[in-house]
């Protein structure tokens, strides 16, 4: 049915958040049109498409910054635009800077 053609779209930003995939594309893995995609999405998950691959990432960007990769691999890696754009997102969303965050996870790791 329809949450499982969703269920899947989500899968795949959770499988691949780095993948610039385009929400036409998006849309096509689930058969609806890209502004019907968008409404349905929100619909079952509370959140924006976009907003979801971007909570994607900054999971992603996680796991690597706490395995010690560099700032700058991780921002692409992860498919941000460029270390800034990176930076910006996990601030907003987490409150504190990438490094921070990384300083914080290797001095805990022991």
């Amino acid at each position: 049915g329809c949450k499982k053609r969703l269920l899947q779209a989500k899968e795949f930003l959770d499988e691949h958040p780095e993948v610039d995939i385009s929400l036409d594309s998006l849309a096509g893995l689930t058969g609806y049109t890209k502004y019907h995609f968008v409404r349905q999405f929100g619909q079952a998950f509370g959140i924006s498409p976009h907003a979801y691959q971007i909570q994607a990432r900054l999971q992603k960007s996680k796991g690597l910054l706490k395995a010690g990769v560099s700032i700058a691999d991780v921002a692409s890696d992860c498919g941000f635009h460029d270390q800034s754009h990176f930076t910006r997102h996990f601030k907003k969303a987490l409150g504190t800077t990438p490094k921070h965050f990384q300083t914080q996870a290797t001095l805990y790791k022991s």
